[in-house]
């Protein structure tokens, strides 16, 4: 049910829709337009978060984070590669969605379970430490 979704997560859920217009709107609303709004691609295929891996990269876009919710890890990447003027996607893992995304990257990833989970370019590099690290690199 929408209504055990925080605004996080319906905000992820509205994006992963492609729909426009929900940014400011408070949680019953946003849990109504979600509702009334339909995706304005109309596909059978549902997009795998691997999908959306790759089409960052395809987009020119080299960084791609799974977070979850309160992670301080994940908010350090997320700073770090603002901090560094580096384009990035990401998803939000969530307990309605985590099967279907671990499901997608676990052939990536070796079954990774820490967060935040960074790819580079399409491949998994692990972690925030990993992160850091390939940036200090370069």
């Amino acid at each position: 049910m929408l209504e055990d979704y925080t605004v996080k997560e319906l905000h992820q859920l509205a994006r992963n829709k492609n729909l426009k217009g929900y940014s400011q709107l408070n949680k019953t609303d946003l849990i109504k337009f979600i509702k009334t709004k339909k995706s304005p691609k109309k596909s059978s295929i549902t997009t795998t978060t691997k999908d959306k891996i790759i089409d960052a990269k395809k987009d020119g876009i080299e960084w791609f984070i799974i977070t979850m919710d309160g992670c301080g890890y994940c908010d350090e990447a997320k700073k770090l590669l603002k901090q560094n003027k580096l384009p990035f996607k990401t998803q939000m893992i969530t307990k309605k969605n985590k099967d279907k995304i671990y499901e997608s990257i676990d052939p990536l990833t070796k079954k990774y379970r820490y967060f935040p989970v960074i790819f580079y370019k399409g491949k998994f590099i692990g972690g925030f430490k990993e992160l850091k690290q390939k940036i200090e690199k370069n």
